[in-house]
């Protein structure tokens, strides 16, 4: 079986990538992760704060406001 050859990498912006949810406020992947593991017992230190606002910036979770 042959391997295929590889291809360049696909170039994304540096933009957020913003996903429309049925929740009532607009929270970040980092911040879902978060409270999450804060649920499950595990105490936040300084690096899953910066990895939180890090996630943050690259994907919201924003509220459906069409209905």
């Amino acid at each position: 079986m042959a391997i295929p050859k590889q291809t360049q990498p696909v170039q994304r912006d540096k933009a957020s990538l913003n996903i429309s949810l049925p929740i009532s406020e607009d929270i970040g992947l980092g911040d879902s992760i978060q409270k999450l593991t804060s649920k499950m017992g595990f105490k936040s230190c300084s690096s899953c704060s910066r990895r939180a606002a890090r996630l943050n910036n690259l994907i919201q979770f924003k509220t459906n406001r069409n209905g």
